[in-house]
């Protein structure tokens, strides 16, 4: 058993855990828009028979319509 100072390894983990979602969001942004994945996860669940044609259709578009809000803001703020 490794004998951690107190509160060491768990920021330790932390810091890990937020370069490894830094690295992450970078790239999944820059190779699929957020937009799509939610699509795309709608879809297959859609397709396994998890959610009805009405759900697929109701999440794609309030995800989509609440993403298009953030980028709007996002550009009037600059």
């Amino acid at each position: 058993m490794t004998n951690y100072s107190k509160g060491t390894k768990p920021m330790e983990d932390k810091i890990l855990s937020e370069k490894a979602k830094a690295f992450m969001d970078r790239y999944v942004e820059r190779f699929i828009s957020r937009k799509f994945l939610a699509w795309i996860t709608a879809s297959g669940l859609a397709l396994y028979g998890v959610l009805s044609s009405s759900d697929w259709t109701s999440l794609t578009m309030v995800y989509i319509g609440s993403q298009a809000a953030v980028d709007l803001v996002k550009g009037i703020r600059g």
